[in-house]
């Protein structure tokens, strides 16, 4: 969660910024998108799993859920609302 967390700050105010056309942006953004998505949805799997599973109620636990959730509204978004 903590990385999801530092990469989706660093997207922000870095990367989304910057007009700056260089040919490095078209390689490397959407990479780091997707790890950035990535590391989201890992988040979010693994508070799921220690939930239902392990029975975890720590707020922590609480908090890693949601990055996933932000992960899944985005990817359903993209699907479900055509533009």
């Amino acid at each position: 969660m903590a990385t999801f967390v530092l990469l989706f700050m660093i997207n922000s105010f870095v990367f989304m910024p910057a007009r700056i056309e260089a040919p490095w942006r078209e390689t490397l953004l959407p990479l780091y998108g997707i790890t950035m998505l990535l590391c989201g949805l890992a988040a979010g799997v693994s508070a799921l799993i220690a939930l239902t599973r392990h029975h975890d109620r720590s707020w922590v636990v609480w908090l890693a859920l949601l990055p996933g959730s932000l992960v899944l509204f985005l990817v359903l978004g993209e699907f479900l609302v055509p533009h």
